[in-house]
């Protein structure tokens, strides 16, 4: 093992004394078990609420926190009166998300089961809570089937991903581990497959306007113009100003990303852009939209 070698492991070593517990108990009990846990509390708490009537000054005090967290305009007040918006349906998404979350719960009632078997008290705990919590996953998916990301499984998954990212790190510059190398590439790779899923969601509900750009309306290549994707119409048309923005249909990775623009982008590295190029702006930016919720706000 060469010097830059040592020095990364000795680097990773040492800030992973600072961040973590040295103690494989403690530090499986806080990132493995607690903080994943915390996530899938409150979405339990999150559930229960939804479902019992709030006071009036407690609905007024989750009103005025979540003002930062809320668009100025609402979607109702930018959409076309004679727009009939559809809800979406990710039926084969959600079906596909609840089976990596049901794989994952398997996994670790596996792993329940042999850590009784060889009586580790510890890794019993952690498979069984890790059992119970992925299956919550996977039933609520399927319960109630998301239309826009969800968050708090999200950050459950991504908890996940960072508890078996450390152990894989510990294991291979040779620390106390209490899983193996195996084990922890395989819980990286389900968390990482359900976070790129979950994250395939668009951020809002509701198509907020017919002609809002999608991740098909995309330029042709001269190559892709005279094959048989065209033929069979799979992307559809470039850029254009008959369609508004595409954020308003971007998934939570593509405006992560800003991977959303892309198209405008390729595009513009082809040829000069000109004003029939470029997407209009959303509904939430409009100005007649803007200046009614202005005169609204003055009328108050």
């Amino acid at each position: 093992m060469g010097p830059p070698a040592e020095f990364v492991n000795t680097s990773f070593a040492f800030w992973a004394t600072l961040i973590i517990p040295k103690d494989a108990f403690h530090r499986n009990a806080v990132l493995g078990t607690v903080i994943p846990t915390a996530f899938i509390l409150a979405s339990v708490f999150v559930a229960i609420t939804r479902q019992i009537p709030r006071p009036k000054p407690i609905q007024r005090f989750i009103a005025t926190i979540s003002v930062p967290f809320r668009n100025f305009l609402t979607p109702e007040e930018v959409m076309d009166p004679t727009y009939q918006p559809a809800m979406r349906s990710f039926k084969a998404r959600t079906r596909a998300l609840s089976a990596v979350a049901l794989i994952a719960s398997a996994g670790w009632l596996s792993c329940f089961m042999y850590a009784l078997a060889v009586k580790d008290v510890e890794s019993s705990l952690r498979g069984f809570v890790a059992f119970l919590c992925w299956s919550y996953v996977s039933f609520m998916i399927v319960l109630r089937p998301p239309t826009t990301p969800p968050y708090l499984f999200i950050g459950f998954a991504t908890s996940h991903s960072i508890s078996h990212l450390l152990e894989l790190g510990l294991n291979m510059v040779g620390q106390n581990s209490s899983s193996t190398l195996e084990l922890n590439v395989i819980g990286i790779m389900i968390s990482g497959l359900f976070l790129w899923i979950a994250g395939a969601y668009p951020l809002q509900a509701v198509v907020i306007a017919a002609n809002v750009a999608g991740p098909k309306d995309v330029r042709l290549s001269s190559f892709e113009s005279n094959c048989f994707l065209a033929v069979l119409d799979l992307t559809q048309q470039q850029p254009s100003v008959t369609l508004t923005c595409p954020e308003d249909s971007a998934s939570l990775w593509s405006w992560c990303t800003f991977s959303f623009v892309e198209p405008i982008l390729d595009l513009a590295l082809q040829r000069t852009l000109d004003e029939r190029d470029v997407w209009t702006l959303s509904p939430y930016f409009q100005h007649r939209n803007i200046f009614n919720k202005f005169l609204e706000y003055r009328s108050l």
